[in-house]
């Protein structure tokens, strides 16, 4: 009872998946449905600092952590041809940045990215992924271009 009570304010154990980049793209049939080419980084670095803490609840001790964490990769355009993609027709503007993290409550600052040499903040949920790829998490909106072919 003593670790629910403790899980409920601080969180559970936490899982963070990706990034995932996420680009939309009018498919070439006439109904014009909108299909996502989803891209994972070609390199990810991830730094940061585990706080451990004890806490107490009546004869019961707990432990819990904080953490503080820093990533950073490169993202590379897949080769359209290849997958068959017109690039007219990338929605480059609708781009999406996902990151899952399985319990949101552990959550207590806001998360920003830093994309090129802008910072975004992220919003809660992911965006344009089956919920089998990510069920929980958040993301944060991005104009992409095609040129250069690394997005940082």
């Amino acid at each position: 009872e003593a670790v629910a009570e403790v899980g409920d304010k601080w969180g559970t154990n936490q899982i963070i998946t990706g990034p995932v980049l996420s680009i939309p793209y009018k498919s070439g049939h006439s109904n014009g449905l909108t299909n996502y080419i989803h891209i994972l980084p070609e390199s990810l670095n991830v730094n940061g600092e585990i706080i451990p803490q004890t806490l107490k609840r009546g004869i019961f001790e707990i432990a819990v952590y904080d953490s503080q964490s820093a990533l950073s990769g490169k993202f590379e355009f897949p080769d359209l041809e290849k997958l068959k993609v017109d690039p007219e027709a990338l929605m480059l503007d609708q781009a999406r940045l996902n990151l899952g993290i399985s319990d949101m409550k552990g959550i207590e600052n806001d998360i920003k990215v830093k994309w090129n040499n802008d910072e975004i903040s992220f919003e809660p949920g992911v965006s344009h992924l089956h919920k089998d790829v990510l069920k929980t998490g958040i993301s944060a909106p991005l104009t992409l271009s095609l040129s250069p072919t690394t997005q940082n």
